[in-house]
């Protein structure tokens, strides 16, 4: 029984031809053909932007195409590594200065739309703080005006507020509404805070000018009194000391009464004293409050922002990740299935088996590197 020996072929690589690889055959005419199929863009709106950048991927792909060639073959054979790079180059050198120029392009145009962004954003960040600058005004206007309002001009400032008020609501305050309905409550509470102090000034006042009447009135009547007894002292002499008893009598009554009446009323403007000191007491308490509501008001509204803000750029993330997998899962196991001899046959030469087993070595290790970069991928 004879046993088949199998014939080796035997490689000579010293006359091998970097052209000649079946790796590189065609490839000149489809690098040409891809240039003729994706000529130069000139981008003028947002169609041709698309075409341009469709353009640029093919010949971006075709540059890599053959970059990946070299460096299949460059793996398979360590000592021809230059002869095959110079083929490569020779080829990418057709495409390379159609990528580089349709690359200059579509920067150029990226750029414009970049600026026209910028310049939008601009004009609403400018439309946004017109529309709060003229809440401000309003707000800061009529709190100066309400702070000055005397008693007599209560209704003309309460009348003028509420038509200012409705006027400034219909003018286009868009996202910005809720901040004017505040502005306007904070002033409407103003105003009433400031007519009720000023309704309790003025009752203060009317009760003082009674009281100085009262005393006048008063006054007189004593003056009338202290005549007439005068005048019946003289027509009267007999009865003089019963009637200055009597007059001393009614004297000592209406000096106490009038002293009561003084006392009273010195009690009663120390109490308006302190009524008044006790309003304007609350009423710093009540700007210093509405202050440190408006900044806390003001902090919370920029942590939100900052918090939504750092929310988006997870999710912005996490949504990049996740559309990356699927082309990390294929090429992974496109790089996993490709699967090579368990051993090396025998070329019968030693420094050719020698040569072989290098570039066998070199294409696991590059395999295993490759996966390992896929998975890291991010």
């Amino acid at each position: 029984m004879s046993t088949a020996v199998a014939e080796v072929q035997v490689i000579d690589l010293d006359n091998l031809e970097a052209n000649l690889l079946p790796e590189l055959q065609g490839w000149r005419e489809k690098q040409l053909a891809i240039v003729n199929d994706n000529p130069y863009v000139a981008i003028e709106d947002n169609s041709t932007y698309e075409e341009a950048k469709k353009a640029r991927t093919a010949l971006v792909t075709a540059r890599t195409d053959v970059q990946k060639q070299e460096k299949t073959i460059a793996s398979k054979l360590k000592a021809f590594r230059t002869k095959v790079s110079e083929a490569s180059q020779e080829l990418i050198d057709i495409t390379l200065p159609h990528e580089e120029k349709q690359q200059d392009e579509v920067r150029r145009y990226e750029a414009i739309k970049e600026a026209e962004k910028a310049e939008k954003e601009r004009i609403e960040q400018e439309r946004k703080d017109k529309i709060l600058s003229g809440i401000d005004a309003f707000y800061q206007s009529w709190k100066q005006k309400i702070s000055q309002m005397t008693f007599n001009q209560r209704g003309d400032v309460g009348t003028g507020f509420e038509t200012q008020a409705q006027e400034f609501s219909e003018k286009e305050l868009e996202e910005f509404e809720m901040d004017f309905a505040e502005k306007k409550n904070l002033l409407e509470k103003q105003l009433d805070e400031r007519v009720a102090f000023l309704t309790e000034q003025e009752e203060a006042r009317v009760e003082r000018e009674r009281l100085a009447e009262e005393r006048a009135a008063f006054e007189k009547q004593q003056a009338e009194a202290r005549a007439q007894a005068e005048k019946e002292a003289k027509a009267k002499a007999e009865q003089e000391a019963k009637e200055r008893e009597a007059r001393e009598a009614a004297e000592a009554k209406a000096k106490a009464e009038r002293e009561a009446a003084e006392d009273k009323l010195r009690k009663e403007r120390e109490e308006l004293e302190a009524e008044k000191k006790r309003i304007a007491d609350a009423e710093a308490k009540r700007v210093a409050k509405i202050e440190a509501e408006r900044k806390a008001a003001e902090e919370k509204a920029a942590a939100e922002k900052a918090e939504q803000e750092a929310k988006e750029r997870a999710k912005a993330e996490a949504k990049r990740l996740e559309e990356l997998k699927p082309s990390k899962e294929k090429a992974v196991a496109f790089i996993g299935k490709m699967e090579f001899p368990k051993s090396v046959p025998d070329f019968g030469k030693p420094e050719v088996n020698d040569l072989v087993q290098e570039f066998f070595n070199e294409v696991k290790e590059m395999q295993t590197e490759y996966l390992q970069r896929l998975n890291d991928l991010k």
